[in-house]
């Protein structure tokens, strides 16, 4: 299939590559498909481009690469919408905003992106009763990595809650 793309010209991908948003990107709720996007040089960077939409594409990020204890929250909805087992593979990525002082980039680390890499399903993953938030500056966020004595285990690359445990948890956390 091919995919205009303002940023990107015309691209030539298999239907395979799509990532399927059931509820899209918050903003952007009626646009369900999208699709990854790297630049030649591993900058640790990509871009989730639109299928629907030409001029629409987030700068993303592993946050694990600047924030390496991050691990998000992944509740029972949100392990039924993508069809989550426990079992395979899930990709965490956060949209970045770029202002025109790329030292001031930041990180949306309260509503990261989460794709189930098998099934080519994502879902934005709003975290409640957190500290995280939609601006975490990168360059501090890397200077905080720096002092952590042992970063969080690279096993799981999100914290499960069940519904019936999620009071209890969210109780402890105040």
């Amino acid at each position: 299939m091919i995919i205009q793309t303002d940023r990107f010209g015309e691209l030539h991908v298999n239907e395979d590559v799509l990532i399927h948003f059931p509820e899209g990107i918050l903003g952007f709720e009626s646009l369900r498909k999208f699709l990854l996007v790297a630049r030649e040089h591993d900058s640790g960077f990509a871009f989730l481009q639109s299928a629907e939409r030409p001029d629409l594409a987030f700068v993303v990020t592993d946050p694990l690469g600047f924030r390496p204890d991050y691990r998000p929250i992944l509740a029972d909805a949100d392990r039924a919408m993508l069809e989550w087992d426990g079992k395979a593979p899930l990709q965490v990525l956060v949209i970045v905003t770029v202002p025109e002082d790329v030292r001031n980039t930041t990180a949306n680390l309260l509503a990261p992106v989460v794709i189930h890499v098998e099934k080519r399903i994502g879902r934005q993953v709003v975290q409640e009763n957190t500290s995280y938030s939609t601006r975490h500056r990168i360059l501090d966020e890397l200077a905080r990595a720096q002092r952590l004595i042992e970063p969080a285990a690279a096993s799981c690359p999100v914290t499960i809650v069940s519904q019936a445990n999620q009071e209890a948890l969210l109780r402890r956390s105040v």
